[in-house]
């Protein structure tokens, strides 16, 4: 869309009168500074006249009306007065030839009765000195009239393409346009913003802030004009009003009427029209009951007479609007109510918005509150527990408190770029089906509160995202914005996946060389459709699956290293222990398989590794002390018990004589010498005791010595083990990195192998091709026989299959290699699930038919891809179920997403781990998908039994 040019004023004039005298205006003004338009110059010739004179008017801020008898009778100065007058733009009149006819000066007051009229009588004034009252009338509210017809054009545009989303007012130009509709003007002078700028620039509110709204009306359809008087009426004072007209208010189906809850729910106040007619309204009962049990605030509006009013809604703030003659006085009282604790009920529906769609995910986790929205609701949840009336749900209450306790991971999943332009609603819908997945996301008309630094809000969310979703559209190539975060995404080393949403030139692209060397998941309208959409989507899962682990640990590390880089790269932020282990493993890796790394992370990691082998060296150096020390201190200790023990010992020795001669002497003297003899014996008693602990003290010191000695050996091998992180530990760590399980290789259950004939063609080098199965003719039903799914699977119809042969597994990496060795292409990734016998995925339809005409020219025999009907009919196996086996899923009978089904599989399966069909065909559900020959079709025409052309993929004709 591109900008017309704006001018000061519009000049419009009757060509018989005043031609001369309008291009001298026009002349004066220009030289002043000003834009003037003027037929006479700004009409080429073979234009629409009519259409650029309008076009003209509208991007006018006024219209110079030059008065004269012909310009009051002129048929196109009467259209061209009258569209200045519905665009509420200014009317400057000049009096330029006098008006004699009575019936002429009636046309004119007609028309000019609130207007000053400017004298430019030739005969009678200096026109120089005239042009200064136009120049000061151009002057008046200048910059509200640019911004006045600036808006004003946006909005034209936006009624004449249906008044689509696309072109809404967003980011800045928004907010511009909120602050210039709450700014007061000279009323005397200008009329101020139209219906138009109104509508849209509330409408543009609402979108932007995610449908979200502050009233919501609740009324019947008889009240239909009161309700979009007053809507019109809260719009020019900035508040924005939910409405929907594609509605029919007087046949509300089901569908719609939820629908309307929802929109109930992203409202702050409820207004509920009290009428007769809603009294009686089934579906405004409905809403009023939705909105109380949300501890919506609910505001009465009384229009018309009624005779009884439930005691559920009396009991609510009221306000009367039944007297027309009262309307101003009403508004008044109802803006005030709006605007009584306006913030608290703003963030009231916030918290709400959140809490019912966690509620409706079943509690996805990836949808709970992180960082500053979570304190922001805290904070509000302490507001809330002091009121009384439209207190915080149960549920918020549990949102909140659940956030906290399981504070959700730092990393997330993706962050979406687009622009809100032309892009919000898509970006909407995409956002919607990867949190449904269980995708963590960035987007942000969830992620960015009220109040914050949105840039800084963004850049954070750029840092702490796995993957930056770009989609491509004319808006977001042309958006300062957008080129911003795919740079900074850029900068940072980030995987940048795009997906085309609306077409957009090469020249354009050129802008983004980055975006030219990614090949981007097309979206575009034609394949919008919901299954095409979810082909498209399911190709993203794809691409964010590839190499997941390694780029989810490079966003973790760096956000550990940017977080170091900003506390000054302290040594307090470097990583430690095992998780330096883990992060250094990860790095080697890394390097290994040649993954791009950013500088910062991997410098970050290095200086973890460097300071952490200087730590262990002076942990080592201050045990040696301390060994030193301690065995010094014990050394003395000893010697001093050994002198102790030498002394004890004589003093033993003359302590035990002594003990004789008093025995002697008890027996010598009699009883009366026997307490000292008791004396004698304690005195023995207690220097053997003393022996004994010396003796434990020694043997507790040899204990200890023994290890410390230990701890200077363990602590000199981890010093050793952080220098070359030896190969068992590094393989450890891996397993506890990836988190893998352990892969049980099961044995097919064949019951009738022996009926199967089965065989393997030889290639030129001696090596058997992949082994195949005759699959019988036959007939069978194709399509959707069991109902409930796409609409290309109908209709279904009876097909009639020659005998063939199949290859019993899926193509493995290991086939595959060998065909990229021998016709040296590029292996294909395998996202780091594996190869070997695991089935070669990322391989396109190109890729497989030429492996199939390689393996053509290796055996002497035609292999191909199976046709759509020749494949169904060998998965089918003769059974007539959901899956061969049933039409339950079960448990363990194939590899399906997310091990759903007890699969035991991460990731892909090595080929053969289930049970074979009764053809002897393995995997032909789950694992991966296979490719055929035959052209896609919306429904069924007989393309599905014939080859797009002659070349496919390990099948073999008979």
């Amino acid at each position: 869309m591109s900008e017309q040019k704006r001018y000061h004023a519009f000049i419009s004039y009757s060509r018989p009168y005043s031609l001369d005298f309008a291009v001298k205006l026009q002349k004066n003004l220009t030289a002043q500074g000003f834009d003037i338009w003027l037929d006479l110059h700004d009409i080429n010739a073979g234009d629409d006249f009519q259409k650029r004179i309008d076009t003209a008017i509208e991007n006018a801020q006024r219209l110079i009306y030059i008065i004269s008898p012909g310009a009051v009778n002129s048929e196109y100065c009467a259209k061209e007065f009258a569209l200045a007058v519905e665009l509420n733009k200014p009317i400057i009149p000049l009096i330029h030839s006098p008006l004699k006819d009575k019936a002429d000066r009636a046309l004119l007051c007609s028309h000019l009765h609130k207007h000053n009229q400017l004298n430019f009588c030739e005969d009678k004034v200096d026109f120089d000195h005239a042009c200064e009252h136009v120049v000061v009338a151009l002057k008046l509210e200048s910059d509200y009239m640019a911004q006045h017809t600036r808006f004003l054009t946006r909005a034209l545009d936006w009624q004449r393409q249906g008044k689509s989303f696309r072109y809404l007012l967003v980011g800045e130009e928004r907010q511009q346009a909120v602050k210039w509709l709450m700014t007061e003007f000279d009323q005397s002078a200008l009329s101020g913003p139209t219906d138009l700028h109104c509508e849209y620039i509330s409408m543009s509110s609402q979108y932007s802030d995610n449908q979200q709204t502050q009233v919501f009306f609740d009324y019947s359809y008889q009240e239909a004009d009161f309700v979009s008087q007053l809507t019109q009426t809260l719009r020019r004072k900035g508040i924005v009003v939910w409405t929907n007209k594609s509605i029919d208010p007087k046949n509300v189906l089901p569908s719609e009427q939820d629908y309307l809850l929802e929109m109930l729910e992203c409202a702050d106040n409820v207004v509920y029209v009290l009428s007769p007619y809603t009294l009686q309204s089934q579906y405004c009962q409905q809403q009023l009951d939705h909105a109380l049990k949300l501890n919506k605030r609910v505001i009465v509006l009384k229009w018309g007479n009624t005779d009884s009013v439930p005691q559920s809604v009396q009991a609510l703030p009221q306000i009367d609007f039944s007297r027309a003659a009262d309307y101003q006085n009403s508004v008044t009282q109802f803006v005030e109510a709006l605007e009584k604790d306006a913030y608290y009920h703003e963030q009231h529906k916030r918290l709400l918005v959140k809490t019912l769609k966690w509620a409706r995910l079943k509690h996805n986790r990836n949808l709970l509150l992180r960082g500053y929205n979570l304190e922001h609701f805290e904070a509000w949840l302490k507001t809330a527990a002091d009121r009384t009336s439209y207190p915080a749900l149960g549920q918020q209450i549990d949102l909140i408190q659940t956030s906290r306790q399981h504070l959700p991971e730092s990393v997330l999943d993706v962050f979406i770029s687009y622009s809100q332009k032309d892009s919000l609603e898509f970006a909407r819908r995409l956002n919607d089906h990867l949190q449904k997945l269980g995708k963590t996301t960035w987007f942000d008309q969830e992620s960015i509160a009220v109040g914050v630094d949105f840039k800084a809000e963004i850049k954070r969310g750029i840092e702490s995202s796995d993957n930056v979703l770009f989609i491509i559209s004319p808006q977001a190539i042309r958006s300062p914005h957008c080129e911003e975060e795919v740079r900074y995404a850029t900068d940072l080393q980030k995987r940048l996946i795009t997906v085309l949403y609306l077409e957009v030139s090469p020249e354009e692209l050129h802008a983004y060389p980055t975006l030219e060397t990614i090949q981007w998941i097309d979206f575009k309208e034609e394949k919008r459709d919901y299954g095409k959409f979810l082909s498209s989507f399911n190709e993203l899962i794809s691409k964010l699956e590839i190499d997941r682990e390694h780029v989810h640990q490079h966003t973790k590390w760096l956000q550990r290293a940017l977080d170091w880089s900003g506390a000054g790269k302290s040594d307090d932020s470097l990583l430690r222990g095992s998780e330096f282990a883990i992060a250094y493993d990860w790095l080697q890796k890394a390097k290994e398989k040649k993954y791009t790394v950013h500088p910062l992370p991997e410098n970050f990691i290095e200086e973890s590794r460097i300071a952490g082998f200087y730590a262990k060296q002076e942990s080592e150096a201050e045990l040696e002390k301390r060994v030193i020390k301690r065995t010094t201190e014990i050394t003395v200790q000893l010697s001093n018990a050994n002198r102790t023990i030498t002394k004890q010992q004589k003093l033993l020795g003359f302590g035990g004589s002594l003990a004789l001669l008093i025995i002697i002497g008890v027996a010598w003297y009699g009883s009366r010498q026997q307490h000292l003899a008791e004396q004698a014996q304690a005195s023995v008693q207690k220097q053997e005791a003393l022996v004994q602990q010396t003796q434990k003290q020694a043997k507790d010191f040899e204990r200890e010595v023994s290890q410390t000695q230990k701890q200077l050996m363990d602590c000199q091998q981890d010093v050793k083990k952080a220098e070359t992180q030896t190969e068992s530990g590094q393989q450890q760590l891996a397993q506890v990195q990836k988190g893998s399980t352990l892969k049980i290789q099961m044995q097919p259950v064949i019951s009738e192998e022996s009926d199967w004939e089965i065989f393997q063609d030889s290639l030129t080098d001696g090596s058997l091709g992949p082994e195949m199965v005759v699959i019988p003719a036959g007939t069978f039903r194709m399509g959707d026989i069991q109902g409930g799914g796409y609409k290309d699977e109908q209709p279904v119809h009876e097909v009639s299959v020659a005998r063939f042969a199949m290859g019993r597994y899926e193509i493995t990496f290991a086939e595959y290699d060998q065909f990229a060795e021998a016709t040296a292409r590029k292996k294909p990734s395998d996202a780091g699930w594996g190869r070997d016998d695991r089935p070669v995925i990322n391989v396109s339809w190109n890729d497989v038919t030429a492996y199939a005409e390689w393996l053509s020219e290796q055996t002497g025999e035609q292999y191909r891809l199976p046709t759509e009907a020749e494949w169904e009919y060998a998965a089918r196996a003769g059974t007539k179920t959901k899956y061969w086996w049933g039409d339950d899923i079960g448990s363990n009978n194939a590899n399906c997403r997310n091990s759903y089904c007890d699969d035991s599989f991460e990731y892909t399966a090595p080929v053969g781990s289930f049970e074979a069909n009764p053809f002897g065909l393995f995997d032909v559900s789950g694992n991966v998908w296979e490719w055929t020959c035959s052209e896609y079709e919306k429904k069924y025409s007989g393309k599905e039994q014939y080859c797009l052309n002659k070349r496919g993929l390990f099948l073999r004709t008979q």
